[in-house]
């Protein structure tokens, strides 16, 4: 005993043993993080085999990028399409759309050409016929007004039905509607994926100013890009690959007739110009399907008041009360507002309290 209480005692023989057991430690945390490493990458590989990704540079046929942007909505949410005047970026969008499935809203400025079949014969709003864009104002704030029920939808557990919005010629839908326009964009871009709305824009620059969002240039990378030339060859850049794509058999889907019946129930847009409605009207007994905005601001609970003036961001204080519901952080919403922090949180308190603007 009068040996082993020496050993015990001494010092080195201390240090080797708190060293032996530094190393015990060290080897079973490793082998810890080996074993999650290895449950991670078969998980991993799981995902992969049930979403694989294009091979990078690689020349994609129709069917195989077409599947891409339609039918991953959780990896491609939203498309921008660019590409100068006449490269084909409206008649792509029609065979994406013909082969896409869900209910869609389509706006666009230009009015078809004579004997034009245009998106596949889907009522859409277009310009106003005194030339003004009264009527697409309207449609940009219905679908904003969207976005808010759809999230509170998403609050009580209901799954938002699938709907496409596409904002073509949307850099002057930007310069005719400044508000709107990249309002509806941001929104979209940042929370439309979990609602269940997807955004094609079309457009002829991808300039953070033409699209409307200077200071928010990371918006476009919710983005996956085609990019048309005059000679209609096509690439799309998706997550720092590019890839050129065969697009004749989509194009000729673009005659195809898509059914009105998908089209999604704009509330009666009028033409203040005299037209009673530029979007197809309804039948006095038609109601919207389910989903649909209401029909007026007064059928909405009033008009939506943005966030506070000195904040802004667009953000009322229903919606900071949903989106904290559902789980986003304080942090989180103060990133969609605007202004010094202290008072963006204030605001975020003060919506929580319920004594925030549209509370």
């Amino acid at each position: 005993m009068t040996l082993i209480d020496d050993l015990a005692n001494n010092p080195l023989v201390q240090l080797l043993l708190l060293a032996l057991a530094t190393l015990l430690l060290i080897w079973v945390s490793r082998r810890r993080q080996r074993r999650e490493r290895g449950r991670r990458g078969h998980e991993g590989a799981a995902v992969a085999d049930a979403a694989p990704a294009p091979d990078p540079g690689a020349s994609l046929p129709a069917a195989s990028w077409l599947a891409l942007v339609n039918e991953r909505p959780d990896q491609i949410a939203h498309l921008a399409i660019f590409g100068p005047t006449g490269s084909g970026k409206t008649t792509l969008c029609q065979g994406i759309l013909a082969a896409r499935a869900g209910a869609v809203v389509i706006i666009d400025p230009k009015p078809p050409r004579p004997n034009q079949l245009k998106w596949g014969g889907m009522p859409y709003v277009k310009i106003d016929r005194d030339g003004t864009y009264r009527t697409i104002d309207q449609a940009l704030r219905a679908l904003r007004r969207e976005v808010n029920a759809r999230l509170a939808a998403l609050d009580a557990g209901q799954e938002p039905a699938p709907l496409t919005v596409v904002l073509d010629e949307y850099k002057t839908l930007v310069r005719e509607c400044p508000e709107s326009a990249p309002d509806l964009l941001l929104r979209l871009s940042d929370i439309g994926r979990e609602l269940g709305m997807r955004l094609i824009i079309l457009s002829q620059s991808r300039g953070v100013v033409a699209l409307g969002v200077k200071g928010q240039g990371d918006t476009r990378d919710n983005f996956v890009t085609i990019t048309l030339d005059r000679q209609r060859r096509a690439t799309l850049a998706w997550d720092d690959a590019t890839y050129a794509l065969d697009t004749a058999p989509v194009v000729a889907r673009a005659s195809a007739p898509i059914p009105v019946a998908r089209q999604w129930p704009l509330p009666q847009l009028a033409d203040q110009s005299g037209a009673r409605d530029l979007t197809g009207a309804r039948g006095e007994g038609d109601q919207p399907g389910p989903g649909g905005p209401p029909q007026s601001d007064a059928e909405a609970g009033g008009p939506v008041h943005e966030a506070g003036g000195e904040t802004g961001g667009g953000l009322d204080a229903e919606v900071i009360r949903t989106l904290i519901a559902a789980g986003w952080s304080k942090n989180k919403v103060c990133a969609r507002l605007t202004g010094a922090k202290d008072k963006k949180l204030r605001l975020i308190d003060a919506a929580l309290a319920g004594d925030g603007p549209g509370a």
